[in-house]
């Protein structure tokens, strides 16, 4: 899911599982799709195993992976408040 509450904006995506590259596709439709002339995207993670720039990394190319790499930047939420 991908929410931005002060534009009211949200976007559910359901898929089979949680896998890593459904990570990647969502991460890559932020920088594409969502927020195409944004410099840096913050992006809040809950603990999940897959949301990490490695998900990128095992996806696409490097020169893809770096792309959206460089735009984004990760923040976890605490272990208490995921």
């Amino acid at each position: 899911m991908v929410v931005e509450p002060l534009a009211g904006r949200r976007r559910v995506t359901v898929t089979e599982r949680r896998a890593i590259p459904d990570f990647a596709a969502q991460m890559k439709y932020l920088c594409d799709q969502m927020y195409p002339d944004a410099a840096v995207i913050r992006v809040v993670l809950d603990s999940l195993n897959t949301h990490a720039l490695g998900s990128l990394f095992a996806t696409y190319p490097p020169d893809e992976a770096w792309r959206l790499a460089r735009r984004l930047e990760f923040h976890d939420t605490p272990k208490h408040a995921s």
